[in-house]
């Protein structure tokens, strides 16, 4: 998987009355989210986006880890039901949403 995001973490801070996210590394890179407070007012919770932008990377990361879990357990009860003489059992919807999810921010 070819991960061309910034690597986290990232960090949300309140700036010029702004959520901001900002990731942190070698060097620092400021992502400005244009989210103004004043939008909250139409149910628009602009720190709580920022927290869920900044949360990207990690979750990311969990997500691969689990897919790739996943992926192996299918595998094995796959190979395990075709030794038995069984189909392979239908691969589970929710892995398949991952598998999409993954591959949609990891290819260029």
């Amino acid at each position: 998987m070819n991960q061309q995001h910034t690597p986290g973490p990232w960090k949300v801070s309140d700036q010029n009355d702004q959520a901001v996210v900002t990731a942190i590394g070698d060097f620092y890179w400021w992502s400005w989210v244009h989210l103004p407070h004043q939008h909250e007012q139409y149910g628009i919770n602009p720190q709580a986006d920022a927290r869920l932008i900044a949360a990207a990377p990690e979750l990311l990361e969990a997500l691969i880890l689990s897919v790739k879990d996943a992926q192996t357990s299918y595998r094995v009860i796959s190979e395990a039901n075709k030794e038995m003489g069984f189909d392979a059992p239908k691969k589970p919807l929710w892995l398949q949403q991952a598998e999409a999810v993954i591959q949609k921010v990891t290819q260029p």
